[in-house]
Order: C-alpha cells, then structure tokens, then sequence
C-alpha cells in the first residue's frame, strides 16, 4: 500500500463494463465516440423546425452534414444498449461473490465492480440483467458499506451473505435495496463450504423483502465523459493487459485478446471461467480508479474502509488502447 501526503493509504478499485455505454439519452457513446448516422429513414426524432429546410443545408460551400445521433427508444441503462420495452424497465440485481473461488453466472454481467478489502483481498460486485433465470450464483460472500454504497450510483438491489462492517460506514444509506441472505432462511445452500442461491430462490427472497423488480423513474449513469459539441475522447496510447497487484497473494489481471477485442478476467495467475455455462469472463471496458482509504484497527479485528464517493483519477481501457481519466 502507498501511504499519501495525508495519511491514507491508496489502493485501486477496478471498474470493468462488458459492454458499448450510452452515457445519457443524447446519444453519445462510449467506444470510440463515434455517432450512429441516421440513414434516412424517418426515427421519430426529426427536426421539424420549419427555420432550416434543405436549402440551407448545402449553401454550395461542400459543407457536410452534421451527422444525426440516435439514442434507441428503449435501453438498458447499465450500458446504453437497445432492449425490449419490458427489459429496460426491469430492475438490475447485484450480489457479492469472492473471485478467488469457482464462480457462477457472472459471465453475463453488463457491468462488475472489484473492491479491495484488508489484507490484500479483494470482492466483486456483479450486476446482472437476469439473476432471476440464473440456475446457480456464486460463491456468495458478505458485503461492505462502501461496497453497497454503488446502489448510490448504479442503483438496483443487492444480494449478500450478509452485512460485516466492524465501522459504521457513514455515505451507505442502502438498507431497503440490501436483500441480506442471512436474515431469510431457506434462500441460499452451502456447497463445499461455500454459500450460492439460484434464480428461483432469488425470485421468493424477493418477495419475502417485498421488494419491486421494476425501475422506478428515469435511470442515470454517474458517468460524465464530454458534453454535446465538444471534441471525443481519444485513445492513442497502446495498453495490452491490466496488472492489479492487489497483494503478493491477490493479483488481478485484465489479459487483452487482440482477436476478439476483449479483457479477460484472471485472478491470481488463472482466466477465470463461469462454471454456469463454461464461459470465460470478460468485458470489452475497463475502468481502473484510484481512491482513498483507511484501515481501521479494532478490538474486533482490522477492517478497510474506502472513499466512493466524490472525485479522482484513473485510467479507461477499451479496444487495447487507453486515456487518463
């Protein structure tokens, strides 16, 4: 760990998308900042403003058209991608799982988030479009209070084994979205000492927290890249694979496949494969951010706290490429 100017200790949380990200409803995109061109047909979206007519379009200067953006009328807003009309309303579910063991039904997932903890360890928060259907999920760990903060930003509700923070983490304010597997009997089962559930014991834990699966009002993501008219991100330096030396014991590795254009996911010197359907993890982005935190040294024990909230530095990837963030 590196001890700042301030007395906290640094270490680096990984935000990694599997998908192309529609920042907000204007359409811009992620990968690449190009715009989808409109080709023609009429959308909907049109501009009927009766001041600019075709004419004015082409004064004889060859002045090309401004290209049209087209966000889709209905998207998941974990990524920006068009869905079904039922689908964009269906709220997202989260849960807790500890990387270093067998995994289960998180290939599928638009959007994970790996935190640090003491010691050099590390869980990660997996969001998923459909938990509910998954035949098995896991392996389920407890969660952190500056881990269930991300419902904050991200939203959704969160499936945990639990809640172990020693020190109250004072920014968490995510009780009604927490569905703490602890507190309910009969919705998750242990496995070689480790604790999965499964879609339909998720879909009557659910219930019993009488909690909604819809989205409730417009979604946004907490990402702000460039406004409307401004100059696109630009990606010029070559990156290849993601080290994350979280300890001598735990290390994460984000591997570049320059065929299929994608980050594998490795943990501790291992790709690690979704046991549901023997699929390898991987994300098309990746997201390394800095962030402040503190270990705590109590009579129960040491706990790491870290700051999620608020602003920073980082790193984007995308495409074997990368930009400071």
């Amino acid at each position: 760990m590196k001890k700042s100017k301030h007395g906290n200790y640094h270490k680096i949380i990984a935000f990694v998308l599997i998908a192309i990200v529609i920042v907000s409803a204007v359409g811009f995109v992620v990968n690449g900042w190009q715009p989808i061109i409109d080709s023609g047909a009429d959308n909907g979206n049109t501009d009927k403003n009766p001041s600019v007519n075709a004419d004015d379009k082409n004064n004889g200067d060859n002045t090309e058209d401004v290209p049209v953006v087209v966000a889709p009328k209905y998207y998941n807003y974990l990524t920006g991608l068009e869905v079904s009309e039922e689908d964009s309303r269906r709220k997202p579910i989260s849960f807790i799982v500890n990387p270093t063991e067998q995994l289960f039904g998180v290939s599928s997932s638009p959007l994970s988030i790996e935190f640090p903890t003491e010691n050099g360890g590390t869980r990660l928060l997996v969001y998923s479009d459909n938990a509910t259907d998954l035949g098995k999920i896991g392996a389920l760990q407890a969660t952190r209070g500056y881990i269930s903060n991300m419902l904050k930003h991200f939203g959704g509700s969160l499936v945990a084994l639990g809640r172990e923070d020693i020190i109250e983490y004072d920014q968490a304010d995510t009780e009604k979205q927490l569905i703490d597997l602890t507190k309910i009997s009969g919705y998750y089962y242990t496995e070689t000492k480790h604790a999965f559930t499964n879609g339909d014991l998720l879909r009557a834990a659910i219930s019993a927290y009488d909690m909604t699966t819809e989205l409730q009002g417009v979604q946004r993501l907490p990402f702000t890249f460039t406004d409307v008219g401004e100059a696109k991100i630009t990606f010029k330096d070559k990156s290849g694979s993601v080290l994350l030396p979280y300890s001598s014991e735990s290390e994460t590795r984000l591997v570049f496949d320059a065929e299929t254009h994608r980050y594998s996911y490795h943990k501790s010197g291992s790709a690690k494969i979704d046991m549901l359907n023997a699929s390898e993890v991987n994300y098309d982005n990746v997201f390394v951010l800095f962030a402040d935190s503190v270990t705590h040294e109590t009579t129960e024990g040491t706990e790491l706290i870290m700051k999620t909230c608020g602003s920073g530095s980082g790193y984007y990837l995308t495409e074997g490429t990368y930009t400071t963030i």
